[in-house]
C-alpha cells in the first residue's frame, strides 16, 4: 500500500515539474515529419513515428502531442519505479524512482514533440525488464523488439540484464532470451546505420560527460549543446569514461554503487555511437539511463536525512519548472542554445525562424561563412529570402542547397512549391509521405 502511494505522489509530482510543457508552442507539420533524415533533435524509431503520423491526422494541437509525451514519461514512472522497488527496495528504490521522475535532464522528452521516441523507447524497455523480473523472459523479448522500434534508447538493454543475471541469480534458462534480444540489437543498429564514424565517436566522450555532469549539476541545459572539442581533449574524455567503467566494474559484484554506473554506461555507450543521434539529442538519449544512474543515486544515498533528499527534490522540482518555462518562450530558448553553441548550425536556423528576416539573414550569413557547404544553411536562408518577399532570392538560395545536396527535401519541396524545377530530386530515395507532398 505504500508503494502504491508513493507512485500515485511520483506521477503527481511529474505532472507538477513537467505539467507546463502543454503550453509549449510546436512547429508540427506533414514537412516537418516527412523529413528524411528527421529533424536533428529526433530519435525516433518508426513505431514512434507512426503515433505521431497517426496524431497529426487527428488534431494539430500542440498541447496534444506534449500531453502524449508526458503520458508517457508518468506510464514510465509507474514502471521503472515497481521495477527499482524489486531491485533495490525501500528508501534506495524510493530515491532511484524520484530522480528518473523528476529531474530537470528529463525535461526535453516532454517539451520537444519529436523525443517522444525516446520516451516510447524507455516506457516499453522497462517494461522487458518488469518481465524479465517477474522469470518471463521470452515476454521481456517482445518488450524489447517494441522498444527498438520505438527508437535506439533500450540497444544496450540485453548487456544491462545480462550484468544483471551475472551480478544475481545467473538463471540458465535466461541465456537463450539473452542472446535473442543481443541478436535483435545489433540487427536494429545496422538498421539504423551502424556505427558513426571516428570524427563523430570522439566528440561522444565529451558528450557522455556532459550529460553526467548535467545529473549531479542540472546547470547549462540546452537542446543543442557544444560538444565540438580538440582531439587531446576527446581523447582525456574517453579515458576519463574508461577509468570510470573500470573502476565501477571492480566494485559491480553484488548490485553495489558500480553495477548501476556499468548498467547506465551500457544503455549510453551504444546509442552514443548510433549515428541518428546527433548532439541535439544528447538530453533524450539520456533518459533510459537515468533509471540505472538512479539508481546509484539511491544506494548512495539512502542513508542520508529524508530532509536533506527533500531539499534536493525540491531544488530539482523548481530547476525543471524553469527549464519548461524556458522551452515555453522559443525564441530565449534558441538564444541561449546560440549563446551556449555558437557554432551550432541548428540553433541559428531554429532561431532564424523566430527573428525579423534581416536579423535572420545576417545571422545565417555569418554562420554560412563558416560552414560553406552545409545545404541546410543555404535552405534555411531561401527561407527567410521567401518570408521577406523576396521569391528570386529564395529560388536561388534552393538552388544552392540542391547544388550541395541534391536530395535535401526541403529545398527540393519549395522549389516544386515555387513552380520551379518540378523534375529536381528525381533521382532520390524519398518516403512515402515526401512522394505524397510532391505528388509523385
Amino acid at each position: 500500500m505504500v508503494a502504491l502511494r508513493f507512485r500515485v505522489i511520483l506521477v503527481l509530482a511529474v505532472c507538477l515539474a513537467f505539467g507546463g510543457a502543454l503550453w509549449i508552442p510546436s512547429r508540427l507539420d506533414e514537412v516537418t515529419l516527412a523529413a528524411d533524415p528527421p529533424p536533428a533533435a529526433a530519435w525516433m524509431g518508426p513505431l514512434a513515428g507512426l503515433t505521431l503520423r497517426a496524431q497529426l491526422a487527428v488534431t494539430r494541437e500542440p498541447w496534444s502531442f506534449h500531453l502524449v509525451n508526458l503520458l508517457a514519461h508518468a506510464a514510465a514512472v509507474w514502471v521503472a519505479s515497481q521495477v527499482l522497488e524489486q531491485w533495490l527496495g525501500g528508501r534506495a528504490g524510493w530515491i532511484a524512482a524520484g530522480v528518473f521522475a523528476i529531474h530537470p535532464l528529463q525535461t526535453e522528452v516532454m517539451a520537444d514533440v519529436f523525443a517522444r521516441g525516446a520516451a516510447l523507447s524507455g516506457l516499453l524497455a522497462l517494461a522487458a525488464v518488469r518481465a524479465w523480473q517477474a522469470g518471463r523472459q521470452w515476454r521481456a523479448c517482445g518488450w524489447f523488439a517494441a522498444a527498438l522500434a520505438a527508437g535506439p534508447a533500450a540497444v544496450g538493454l540485453p548487456m544491462v540484464l545480462a550484468l544483471s543475471e551475472w551480478g544475481g541469480e545467473r538463471r540458465r534458462e535466461a541465456r537463450r532470451p539473452l542472446m535473442a534480444m543481443l541478436g535483435a540489437a545489433v540487427l536494429a543498429v545496422i538498421l539504423w546505420g551502424g556505427i558513426g564514424d571516428a570524427q563523430r565517436l570522439s566528440t561522444q566522450g565529451v558528450a557522455m560527460l556532459r550529460s553526467l555532469w548535467l545529473l549531479l549539476a542540472p546547470i547549462g541545459l540546452t537542446p543543442e549543446p557544444a560538444v565540438k572539442t580538440q582531439p587531446w581533449l576527446a581523447s582525456l574524455a574517453w579515458g576519463a569514461i574508461a577509468s570510470v567503467l573500470v573502476l565501477a566494474v571492480s566494485i559491480a559484484k553484488g548490485r553495489r554503487p558500480g553495477f548501476w554506473v556499468v548498467a547506465g554506461f551500457m544503455l549510453l555507450l551504444p546509442s552514443a555511437a548510433i549515428p541518428p543521434s546527433g548532439p541535439g539529442a544528447a538530453d533524450s538519449r539520456m533518459y533510459l539511463a537515468m533509471v540505472f544512474f538512479g539508481a546509484a543515486f539511491g544506494v548512495l544515498l539512502r542513508r542520508v536525512d529524508v530532509r536533506l533528499l527533500g531539499a534536493m527534490g525540491l531544488i530539482w522540482m523548481g530547476a525543471s519548472l524553469l527549464q519548461t518555462r524556458l522551452w515555453q518562450n522559443p525564441r530565449a530558448l534558441w538564444m541561449e542554445a546560440a549563446r551556449l553553441a555558437p557554432e551550432s548550425v541548428r540553433a541559428k536556423r531554429e532561431l532564424a525562424t523566430l527573428l525579423p528576416p534581416g536579423q535572420a539573414m545576417e545571422m545565417l550569413a555569418e554562420a554560412a561563412e563558416s560552414a560553406p557547404d552545409n545545404a541546410c544553411l543555404r535552405s534555411a536562408m531561401g527561407l527567410v529570402r521567401l518570408r521577406a518577399g523576396d521569391v528570386g532570392g529564395a529560388e536561388a538560395e534552393f538552388e544552392k542547397a540542391l547544388e550541395l545536396d541534391p536530395c535535401l527535401f526541403e529545398a527540393v519541396w519549395n522549389l516544386e512549391r515555387l513552380r520551379k524545377r518540378e523534375r529536381s530530386g528525381m533521382a532520390c530515395t524519398f518516403t512515402p509521405e515526401q512522394r505524397k507532398l510532391l505528388g509523385r
